[in-house]
């Protein structure tokens, strides 16, 4: 095996993936921020040649996480072709060895699997721990994981963050929110163009008089075309209209 290790490999049985999902929330902030890279199954896409997945990311792994149950211990796959290159790292490339027992097993009869130390006490596995043992089991070994990766430099493809005195994280949380961010920029674009077309292409009303007749308001509040306006009179081409006096209404 060639290249530098950079990830963590999660080596599980399917029957014990609701473990996995629990141990993915306690690893996702190390995740978010760069400080690791984490690898499992559920990764390998629809097209992908899934075994040739497996092999890189077991080439590129400096951890290895085992989910240890019954069914673990069971599976030929991981019996074939996922312990034997994680114990040859462990072995010649310093890959630490992290076993979480989940289930009972004969994990203290495994040799090969025994002789590291596991994150919990063998004789008391995850599924015999109320909710609460269980998540500070949880967090031990995302603790230890932590300690392990050390730099806090993220790797490779993972989103860029910026760390301030304070913790805050302003890029993390544009990539975070990046699908929010794109829509608000395209909306406001959007808006712009609309603006745009709409002032451009809508036509406008030509006032109706002609510059030798403009419009002309009298006193009143009567309007006449052309002419001029003295007093309470209109002149419009040469004659004189007088506003009409105001008629008190007749008694009945």
């Amino acid at each position: 095996m060639s290249g530098a290790r950079t990830q963590i490999f999660v080596s599980y049985s399917h029957t014990d993936a609701d473990w996995l999902q629990r141990l993915q929330v306690h690893l996702k902030p190390l995740e978010r921020t760069g400080a690791i890279a984490w690898w499992d199954d559920t990764q390998i896409l629809p097209g992908m040649v899934w075994r040739d997945e497996i092999e890189k990311a077991l080439n590129a792994a400096a951890i290895g996480v085992l989910l240890v149950s019954a069914d673990f211990l069971a599976s030929n796959f991981i019996a074939n072709h996922e312990l034997p290159p994680l114990l040859a790292a462990a072995q010649a490339k310093g890959l630490t060895i992290l076993s979480l027992i989940v289930g009972p097993s004969q994990f203290q009869n495994t040799p090969e699997l025994s002789r590291f130390q596991a994150v919990n006490n063998p004789a008391q596995p995850l599924i015999g721990l109320s909710k609460a043992e269980q998540e500070t089991v949880l967090l031990k070994l995302a603790d230890r994981i932590r300690g392990l990766a050390g730099s806090t430099t993220p790797a490779p493809g993972t989103a860029p963050t910026t760390t301030t005195a304070t913790g805050s994280n302003p890029l993390a949380w544009l990539w975070d929110n990046r699908q929010w961010v794109f829509f608000g920029i395209g909306v406001t674009i959007l808006t712009v163009l609309l603006g745009w077309l709409l002032n451009t292409v809508m036509p406008h009303p030509a006032p109706k008089s002609s510059p030798d007749q403009p419009i002309v308001k009298a006193n009143d509040g009567s309007i006449a075309i052309g002419g001029n306006v003295s007093g309470g009179t209109i002149t419009t081409n040469g004659s004189h209209d007088t506003p009409p006096k105001n008629n008190p209404p007749q008694e009945r």
